[in-house]
């Protein structure tokens, strides 16, 4: 058996004591969810946990204040997106959201996204309730186009998951030349470009990028090209010879002293 922080994501949220039952129990909420009694009981795991939806979604309705309940940085709308057994119904989200829509967080919607039973329209529901797009920002098409995923939060991807468009990339390029200079997750579009290893970028879009963003040719650009071995070995020729003519034309002449 394994214990219930080995099945869900690490907390990211710290602990509200003020919240917790200060009589060691689960509410009531959570017991219909299908947690034990017990808080010290933590011995459960995706296939122990049985809800009982429609239980739930009465007693919630009731008992509106158990939504606010969290037990170790999680709330029970967190809890019911993490079981597997029987996916929380849209309903039940719902109801959690309206009562207590404090709860949503960037780990709820984590949760919901790797757990593979949850429901699209639940998806569809927590990105909706994120009206401060604390969770749901989406990266710029430059970047979407070069294959990575829509949304920022989304960083469970690999070299294999980003399949580039190149060709869309000049388009992009050319219509919206102010996207290679937007630095996301401290990163610019250059870096990102030369990290891919699925179809490298060509040597004219390396190029096009330091031209219209020359700070973007930094220390990061240069370790992605020189840690991808599928990249074109002309490209690191091109960056240094770029870098160096950045630099002859910001270095500021020398005046002699009279």
């Amino acid at each position: 058996m394994s214990t219930a922080s080995e099945n869900k994501m690490s907390k990211k949220n710290p602990v509200n004591q003020s919240l917790k039952n200060q009589y060691n129990t689960r509410p009531i909420l959570l017991q219909l969810m299908g947690f034990p009694l017990d808080i010290s009981d933590n011995v459960y795991n995706q296939d122990t946990v049985k809800p009982k939806w429609e239980s739930v979604l009465c007693h919630l309705k009731e008992n509106p204040t158990e939504a606010s309940y969290v037990e170790d940085g999680y709330y029970p709308l967190d809890e019911a997106l993490w079981i597997q057994t029987d996916p929380v119904p849209l309903q039940v989200v719902v109801r959690l959201l309206r009562t207590f829509p404090k709860a949503v967080s960037a780990q709820t919607y984590q949760i919901a996204k790797h757990n593979p039973y949850t429901l699209p329209e639940v998806i569809r529901l927590l990105r909706g309730s994120d009206i401060g797009a604390t969770f749901t920002c989406e990266r710029s098409k430059l970047i979407q186009l070069m294959g990575f995923p829509k949304l920022k939060i989304d960083q469970d991807y690999i070299q294999n998951d980003v399949v580039p468009d190149w060709e869309k990339v000049r388009s992009r390029l050319v219509s919206h030349p102010e996207e290679a200079s937007i630095m996301e997750e401290q990163c610019y579009p250059l870096a990102d470009a030369l990290w891919i290893q699925n179809n490298p970028v060509p040597l004219d879009i390396v190029q096009t990028l330091i031209s219209l963003c020359p700070e973007s040719l930094n220390d990061e650009a240069f370790v992605n090209a020189s840690e991808n071995e599928k990249i074109d070995p002309n490209v690191l020729s091109l960056m240094f010879r770029l870098d160096q003519s950045i630099l002859n034309k910001n270095r500021v002449p020398h005046q002699k002293s009279a």
